[in-house]
């Protein structure tokens, strides 16, 4: 059991051995491959010089001008040779969607997914290679000699920097795509003949491992020359006749082949000129739809730069404008300042100057009238004690003239009485006195002395008003009312009141500020009321401001300040 188990290894063997070397399609694995993502990463691919490669560009992607791409096969880890894959929009700056082996770029605006690119590289007969470059299955340009055999193709994506990095916005790395295909477009026609050629293991071992192609086509020329060499499917020479005619039946064959052959290579070769001038044909009208899209988009660019550059030199002229007129208006502003500053400075200078003036005319005036005054002093000043002043008469009753309110010098001793409903009442007759400066009814009427322009004016009664008692006698006389021996009780009562609320002053705080009639004070001033009523004598004389002096005619004091005093002046000082 045991040794058929190993006889069927063995013959298993054989068999793989014979498939892998003699059946395989020209010894490579030329299968479409499927890469899923465009992470940097090395890659092994056939040798194979026609071929296509197809990039996926997912559904609703934006595809930004910055430095980023959909990275996809590449010569090189830093894309610095043949590279298939869109760098920036495919457009703009140094973008594009393909570059070739010379560094040319190749372009075509791309903005929002989903996009299909798809490159065709080709063998061109001058031993280059071309790559056709379709968008969404549309031709858009071929680049040619600018492609590379499939060999030379060694990495996905790229190494430079960052741009490894995965990114969804406009941040610098790759963008994904859904995937990216290769697809082998040949199949070697090695060992195309191998049935009729009888090789021994040792020269399939060779021929397998074979570093190129060159290689093998030499060891097949060698082990089957009759298949591979020179002289490959020429008949060799035989004199038996039937030979003879098997060999030109062969050759016969032979040459039909190679005249449909020939047909059909160059019917192909019509068709792909055809295919090509369509190709091109489509090419031209894109390009100039491209480049006519392109002049409109420019156009609209310039027109748009145009409007902008307009507005900013209008928003710029608008701002000059402003300027310059705040900056005049701040001109005219400095300018009426200054020239108020002047006018105020000059007015200044004119009040001063006018203000000395008058300081000078009334310091001599004043002077002159103080030295009249000195001359007389004594004599005017005995006029006013004795009231035997020197006034100036008026036919009317002057100004600040008022009615007596209490007995004073100018009252008549005379007491008459006048009696209503059975009660007695005294009076006296008094005249009008003049009022004096800080009296309730003192109005200052007085324009005499000097005036604004320096002169002098002088005392006019009927204008100014009266200055002594004795200018208001032709104001008539007033009753004043007295008790029954003729003194002004009232003086009595009030400086009565005034000692109570001296003496009980929180009584007399709340009759101040409540304003309330004696009366209703909470001290008991019986005997204060009574007084009032019964008009008791008043013995209390003096002098204030309020009450007017009650000395006789011929009373005289002794002035207790020598020189002279300003209330006893009949002069007004400033």
């Amino acid at each position: 059991m045991l040794k058929l188990l190993m006889i069927l290894l063995v013959i298993f063997l054989v068999l793989g051995l014979y498939y892998f070397f003699f059946h395989r399609e020209g010894f490579i694995n030329n299968q479409e491959t499927v890469f899923n993502d465009n992470k940097f990463k090395q890659i092994t691919l056939p040798e194979l010089e026609n071929y296509d490669i197809e990039i996926a560009i997912p559904s609703g992607q934006i595809l930004f001008n910055t430095i980023q791409g959909n990275w996809g096969i590449s010569t090189d880890e830093n894309n610095n040779g043949t590279t298939f894959g869109v760098y920036r929009d495919g457009y703009t700056s140094d973008g594009s969607i393909f570059k070739g082996k010379s560094g040319k770029r190749y372009k075509r605006l791309l903005e929002q997914g989903p996009y299909v690119l798809k490159y065709e590289n080709r063998k061109n007969d001058k031993g280059g290679y071309d790559v056709n470059i379709f968008v969404d299955n549309k031709f858009i340009e071929t680049a040619h000699n600018e492609g590379a055999p499939a060999k030379n193709l060694k990495v996905i994506g790229s190494n430079y920097d960052i741009y490894n990095n995965l990114t969804r916005n406009k941040q610098r790395g790759r963008r994904p795509i859904d995937y990216i295909k290769f697809i082998p477009k040949e199949v070697k026609e090695t060992f195309k003949n191998i049935d009729n050629c009888n090789f021994s293991f040792h020269q399939k071992m060779r021929l397998r491992s074979a570093p190129n192609k060159t290689k093998k086509d030499e060891l097949l020329a060698q082990y089957c020359p009759s298949e591979f060499g020179e002289n490959a499917g020429v008949a060799k020479q035989d004199n038996n006749p039937n030979s003879q005619g098997i060999q030109q039946e062969r050759q016969r064959q032979l040459t039909e082949a190679e005249a449909r052959e020939r047909d059909n290579r160059i019917e192909g070769q019509r068709e792909e000129a055809k295919r090509q001038q369509l190709l091109q044909a489509e090419l031209q009208r894109d390009n100039k739809l491209e480049e006519q899209r392109r002049v409109a988009r420019l156009e609209r660019q310039r027109r748009q730069r145009e409007i902008e550059e307009q507005r900013l030199r209008e928003q710029r002229a608008r701002q000059l404008r402003i300027q310059k007129e705040q900056e005049e208006k701040d001109k005219q502003e400095q300018l009426r300042q200054r020239q108020r500053e002047i006018i105020r400075k000059r007015q200044r200078q004119a009040i001063d100057a006018e203000k000395l003036r008058k300081t000078q005319a009334e310091e001599q005036l004043r002077k002159k009238a103080q030295e009249e005054r000195n001359k007389n002093v004594d004599q005017k000043i005995n006029d006013r004690i004795q009231n035997d002043p020197e006034p100036v008469q008026s036919s009317q009753c002057p100004k600040n003239c008022s009615a007596p309110t209490s007995i004073n010098d100018s009252c008549d001793t005379n007491i008459f009485t006048n009696v209503i409903d059975g009660k007695s009442s005294y009076y006296r007759k008094c005249n009008w006195s003049c009022l004096r400066e800080g009296d309730d009814d003192y109005v200052d009427y007085d324009k005499s002395g000097m005036d604004n322009n320096g002169n002098y004016v002088p005392y006019d009664i009927n204008r100014d008003g009266c200055r002594i008692n004795e200018q208001c006698k032709n104001c008539g006389v007033s009753n004043v009312k007295t008790d029954k021996y003729g003194k002004d009780w009232r003086k009595m009562m009030k400086e009565k009141v005034n000692e109570m609320i001296n003496k009980f002053p929180d009584e007399s705080s709340m009759l101040n500020e409540q304003e309330e009639s004696i009366e209703e004070n909470k001290v008991d001033l019986t005997y204060v009321n009574k007084m009032l009523k019964d008009g008791a004598d008043n013995r209390l004389g003096g002098e204030s401001v309020i009450y007017r002096p009650s000395y006789s005619k011929g009373y005289k004091p002794q002035n207790p300040n020598e020189g002279v005093s300003y209330y006893d002046s009949i002069w007004k000082f400033d």
